[in-house]
Order: C-alpha cells, then structure tokens, then sequence
C-alpha cells in the first residue's frame, strides 16, 4: 500500500451538461458518477475486489459504510467483494470442485463399461468372422 494518498481521478463529465455522446447521462448515472468519485475522493484502499482484479485496476477504494467499491458503483456492480474472498465463495467453490470430481469419477466409470462392452463386441466379432470362414471353407471343399 501506498503512504495513505491516493492518486486523483479524471471527473468524468465536462463542467457544462453531462453527455455521453449527444444524450444528456440519466440522473441516475449521474449520481452513480457523483457517488463512485466520493468514494475514491475520501475511501481507503483495500485488497481488490474481483471486479478490480479483471479490470487490473492497480488498488481498490472503499468508504466507510459503503458496501462497494467506487469502481463496482461507477459500473452499476452488485457483488462488490472487496477486502478479499468471503469464505462463503470459498465453500461454493469447493462443492463445485467436489461435484465435478464425482462426475469424472463418473464418467470415467462409464467409459471403463463402455470399453469392456466394446472389446466384448470384437471378441464376438472376431468369432463370428472365423465360423463364417470356416463354414466357406467346408462349403467349397
């Protein structure tokens, strides 16, 4: 972390009217722009959110009763998870793990059914080409 100063951030709407390109920003937008540049302005960095992360934002800045980041509002982000990895992701994450380990396990075990039956199949093939052969060759004689 830094000695305690964050650097500035652009204001993102020009000083006359608020546009994105020829429409004026909703009111909206205009208070999420207001909001996030607060946060940045007077919060504190914390360890990045996820959002942060994707988006290689250097730090993450949150204030003080807010339960996002001033990145996760300017972007109208809902699951702000600064501060690190709720333990709660962590479980989901593992179960998922788990669940898709029993699937393979799974599927591994049909794959070893299917090979078994197959190589069944060949053997029985193979028999039935030589009973074929032989009763051409009794047939011939």
């Amino acid at each position: 972390m830094n000695s305690g100063v964050l650097p500035s951030r652009p204001v993102k709407r020009p000083s006359a009217k608020p546009c994105v390109g020829s429409k004026l920003l909703p009111v909206a937008a205009e208070r999420r722009e207001d909001i996030s540049n607060l946060i940045h302005k007077f919060g504190f960095e914390m360890p990045r959110c996820s959002a942060c992360f994707r988006a290689e934002r250097p730090h993450c800045v949150v204030s003080e009763g807010k339960q996002r980041c001033d990145f996760c509002v300017s972007k109208k982000y809902f699951n702000c998870d600064f501060g690190g990895v709720s333990s709660q992701s962590f479980a989901r994450v593992s179960r998922e793990k788990d669940r898709i380990d029993e699937q393979k396990e799974q599927a591994e075990a049909d794959l070893q059914d299917a090979l078994a039956r197959l190589q069944r199949l060949r053997c029985q093939e193979k028999h039935l080409r030589e009973k074929a052969a032989e009763m051409v060759r009794r047939g011939c004689g």
